[in-house]
């Protein structure tokens, strides 16, 4: 992969960081990556070559690309960084992830630091990130060294740059602006295309999606000194949690440091943490299916039905004024599909649901989870069977399992009879 045209444009309204991105071993086209800011932070923001190493390289490993070649010099720190989250992720993963070599033209050379440090988070309007700020003012609150004084927010590397999510994007900004500036911080908004790099969900949410983030706090590099990341989900229930635990701050630079900040609080307990406090729920914002309609949370998804289920369980649903009113039901709760992965979150709702007397909610929770629950232990891959699916997945690559398969269609017996396909 060649990295070049590293390139900054101002005009009266938006700032733009680019580069062109060019595949060397993968049969992809070529692509200009693009970072945009306006009125909020398009002042402090800069086409450092940092960002485009941090977005670039996760994606060079997963396209089998041998190195990332970039025009300029690059931190030493970062690009030793990456190769070890490329080691970590193959470790955790296994093959065919390997390494990549970075070759910067002009050679490693750490860049230039502000000399007084300055505290930013990332903030997306949602539990992690404004319980994150709740429990962080509490250590260190606005004025002392240390307090988080800069927001931001990033747009763009969950999902493609379409009409209907460069909408909802939008409208969200001025909302997250406003309640930035309500908690007494100054807020920075980038929009890219990094999503062109690697358009996997899978990818993006279980590899790349910290380098991604990175790439745009490396934009800001004037501004702020350190950004924190919350943990967005309770490190004992879910390994992958560990891993970015491992990961987040092997993105740093010598000039941006970038901090993953656990908690020992499980999701209901950030939200109920940040409903009892002003300003509370009124903005709150968790929706990831970019609803069209003036709504910024759709009420429909699993995600927008947990949370007011949740809220309920804490008497706040009334306040949350981004939700649809009226959308919790028992229907909308039979509606959504509860995966292995949500267990916890639904799970611990019931006891504070029941308290509240909500029983027929309750009730097809409790019938719900015990499905969930039947794919969540095939995925853990729990006894023997389990350790022979993570050789055959880490070191065959699934070919045990694909022989199981045509075995049992061989001798009559269907995969409905035996365990999931």
């Amino acid at each position: 992969m060649k990295i070049s045209n590293v390139s900054l444009e101002r005009d009266s309204s938006v700032v733009r960081a680019s580069a062109r991105i060019t595949w060397e071993d993968s049969a992809r086209e070529p692509i200009v990556l693009r970072f945009e800011s306006d009125a909020h932070g398009a002042d402090d923001m800069e086409a450092t070559p940092e960002a485009f190493l941090a977005a670039c390289t996760l994606p060079a490993m997963r396209f089998g690309e041998r190195r990332v070649a970039i025009e300029g010099s690059v931190c030493p720190r970062l690009a030793g960084g990456l190769g070890r989250a490329i080691a970590l992720l193959r470790e955790f993963f296994g093959p065919p992830r390997r390494p990549v070599a970075i070759e910067p033209s002009e050679g490693f050379r750490e860049p230039w630091r502000r000399p007084a440090d300055r505290t930013a988070m990332f903030f997306t309007g949602g539990i992690d990130s404004r319980h994150l700020l709740l429990t962080h003012r509490r250590e260190s609150p606005a004025g002392r060294p240390g307090a988080v004084e800069d927001a931001l927010s990033t747009f763009g590397h969950l999902c493609p740059t379409i009409d209907a999510t460069s909408s909802w994007n939008t409208r969200v900004v001025p909302v997250l602006a406003a309640a930035a500036q309500e908690r007494g911080l100054t807020f920075a908004a980038v929009r890219s295309n990094v999503w062109e790099l690697a358009p996997e969900v899978e990818f993006v949410a279980e590899e790349s999606l910290s380098s991604a983030l990175a790439a745009s706090a490396h934009l800001f590099a004037r501004r702020y000194t350190r950004i924190l990341k919350a943990s967005s989900r309770e490190a004992p229930r879910v390994i992958r949690s560990r891993l970015q635990a491992q990961m987040d701050p092997l993105f740093s630079s010598s000039a941006v440091e970038f901090v993953h900040v656990p908690s020992p609080a499980t999701r209901f307990e950030r939200l109920a943490a940040i409903a009892a406090e002003p300003p509370g729920v009124e903005d709150l914002v968790v929706c990831l299916a970019f609803p069209g309609a003036e709504r910024l949370n759709c009420g429909e998804c699993e995600k927008c039905v947990r949370t007011m289920t949740a809220l309920e369980a804490v008497g706040r649903l009334d306040e949350a004024g981004r939700f649809p009113r009226g959308a919790l039901s028992a229907d909308a709760i039979r509606r959504v599909a509860i995966g292995p992965y949500d267990v916890g979150y639904w799970s611990e709702v019931l006891p504070a649901l029941q308290a509240r007397g909500r029983e027929d909610l309750a009730g097809i929770i409790r019938q719900k989870l015990v499905t969930a629950r039947r794919e969540a232990e095939w995925h853990a891959h729990e006894g023997w069977k389990g350790m022979l699916r993570r050789f055959d997945r880490r070191y065959l690559e699934g070919r045990l399992l694909e022989l199981s398969r045509r075995l049992k269609r061989g001798t009559g017996r269907g995969a409905g009879e035996g365990e999931p396909a």
